[in-house]
């Protein structure tokens, strides 16, 4: 991963308050091994019963959790950034 790339993770990184007070290395370390994807608004990025093999952080936009019940899309919760 390029340094620049990586110290702009880190960067993000260092606003989430689980990840603000972990020393420099740990924080390059992390930022060295996430993924980063990016979504259109509407993508379903998981599905009920899927395992859960991932962890998000989501540094910008909005994530929502939604139950299908019945033919009705129902909001379960509402994720922001950090």
């Amino acid at each position: 991963m390029a340094d620049d790339n990586l110290k702009r993770i880190a960067e993000e990184l260092r606003i989430v308050e689980e990840f603000g007070d972990l020393p420099d290395d740990e924080l390059r370390w992390l930022a060295n091994h996430v993924t980063e994807k990016t979504y259109n608004p509407g993508d379903c990025i998981s599905k009920e019963g899927d395992p859960a093999n991932d962890f998000i952080i989501l540094v910008d936009g909005l994530l929502q959790y939604r139950r299908d019940s019945d033919n009705q899309d129902n909001r379960v919760w509402d994720m922001e950034p950090g």
